[in-house]
């Protein structure tokens, strides 16, 4: 809703000052207008305000689902890539077991 209060405040405040029946015409046109001025730019003022919390709300949920949201990693690797050859033939497996024995029982010595 419209700040009707702020706005009763100041013609409360205006009219203490001025009675209404000693006003003109012209004066009374004057303090609407500008009431309808000070309305207006607490209604954007809301709008931008509103408009500012929607998106604090929105950030707050993004940042809800990235702490607390489901989490889980997909990986599907590309077929056409070529594999690394991890696994090795018995016999160099043998070999370099034996190097290292012969090098661990040489720098023992």
């Amino acid at each position: 809703g419209l700040p009707i209060g702020i706005a009763g405040v100041f013609l409360y405040i205006y009219f203490m000052e001025n009675d209404l029946e000693n006003l003109s015409k012209e004066q009374l046109l004057a303090l609407l207008h500008k009431q309808e001025k000070f309305l207006q730019k607490e209604t954007k003022r809301r709008g931008n305000v509103e408009e500012e919390n929607t998106q604090l709300k929105f950030q707050v949920e993004y940042y809800k689902r990235l702490a607390f949201g489901q989490k889980r990693e997909r990986f599907e690797g590309d077929k056409d890539q070529m594999s690394l050859p991890f696994e090795m033939d018995p016999e160099t497996a043998q070999k370099q077991e034996e190097e290292v024995k012969e090098k661990l029982t040489y720098e023992r010595r």
